[in-house]
């Protein structure tokens, strides 16, 4: 995923930046907040990746669907010929 990568490159440059301009007490803080926000970054991605299987999922049963749907209309017209 693009968006990821963008992501994980900023989340990687923030790192950066509060190793060298944080002061030595709040680093600790900071790379736990980092790690908090890499672990959401990581449920977002794996979070949109189910909801997206789940619409291919319902995408495919709609299909499906009208499919039989069909397949009753056309033998309720077969029936009614005989």
């Amino acid at each position: 995923m693009k968006t990821l990568g963008r992501a994980e490159e900023a989340i990687r440059r923030l790192a950066e930046a509060v190793g060298y301009y944080c002061p030595p007490e709040l680093v600790l803080k900071a790379e736990k907040w980092l790690d908090d926000l890499r672990e959401a970054l990581r449920e977002g991605v794996e979070a949109s990746r189910a909801l997206e299987a789940c619409r291919a999922r319902e995408r495919l049963s709609s299909q499906e669907r009208l499919r039989l749907k069909e397949a009753v209309i056309n033998a309720r017209e077969i029936l009614e010929r005989i």
